[in-house]
């Protein structure tokens, strides 16, 4: 059986409260091995990820579920980072163009990141299965 990639994808830029982004990939890597469905799971991680880094990253890896975890601006779009390691939004509809340019394949995005709600209801339109945060979440609960 052909295994599922699963791609973490995530931003902290340094002008940004910090995030534990590290220990929460740690914990998703952790439980998939002791799933006795481990070998059903392929999982790749990149960081630091900026707006010009999606497409790519999307088309080499060919994920099925996409986990973002980082900061999010409500309706202004995702923080990325930009070239110098600042943030930079990216906006909701470009992030909904770019699923829906990629629909296929990809089953589910997470947006770990507060206020992405309205992110996750853009790229719905486009993958079948999309988690986005409609307040705050702490560093704790978005490793849990």
């Amino acid at each position: 059986m052909p295994q599922t990639k699963v791609l973490l994808l995530s931003a902290n830029p340094a002008n940004t409260d910090r995030l534990r982004v590290e220990a929460e990939f740690r914990e998703i890597a952790e439980c998939c091995q002791k799933s006795s469905l481990r070998d059903r799971f392929a999982i790749v991680s990149k960081g630091a990820v900026r707006i010009d880094d999606l497409q790519p990253i999307l088309l080499q890896e060919v994920p099925r579920v996409v986990h973002f975890s980082g900061h999010g601006a409500a309706a202004n779009g995702l923080v990325l980072e930009h070239d110098d390691g600042t943030w930079q939004l990216a906006p909701t509809e470009a992030l909904a163009d770019l699923f829906r340019i990629l629909q296929n394949g990809i089953d589910c995005v997470v947006l770990n990141a507060c206020f992405s709600q309205v992110q996750a209801e853009a790229i719905a339109r486009y993958v079948p299965y999309v988690l986005g945060m409609n307040q705050a979440i702490g560093d704790l609960a978005a490793i849990c």
